[in-house]
């Protein structure tokens, strides 16, 4: 379970980051507002749409595991295990299909989020000039 986790933790754990960076005040803000407008350039936006099809590829596996587990549902069981062995490998699909499902949001949420505390900032600067 943990291989096919990892990477969600890991991409978790940067998103929290930046969430975290986002959050801040005014000031202390500037460099996690400055990273969610690097993803706005040409080579930004290719690298989100890579993360973003890897983390896409990565909720079609459990998808795909949930799938298969309902469509070919075992016919005969042959005692508590299998069921159990069953139920382990639907909870540990349903996990990653949530964990992966939530990251490609957040991404989305922490980009518009980073670019509107830039314009919101930029519009302050406007009012305070004139």
């Amino acid at each position: 379970m943990l291989g096919f986790a990892l990477p969600m933790y890991i991409i978790g754990a940067f998103q929290a980051c930046i969430a975290i960076g986002l959050l801040l005040p005014a000031p202390f803000n500037e460099p996690a507002v400055q990273f969610c407008l690097l993803s706005k350039s040409s080579n930004g936006r290719t690298a989100i749409i890579t993360l973003t099809g890897f983390m896409v590829f990565m909720l079609l596996a459990p998808l795909w595991d949930l799938y298969r587990l309902h469509v070919y549902a075992e016919a005969a069981q042959g005692g508590g295990s299998a069921s159990l062995e069953r139920r382990e490998t639907e909870a540990t699909a349903n996990l990653n299909a949530v964990m992966s499902g939530s990251s490609i949001v957040t991404t989305f949420i922490l980009r518009k989020l980073g670019v509107v505390l830039h314009e919101n900032s930029v519009l302050q600067g406007k009012s305070k000039a004139t």
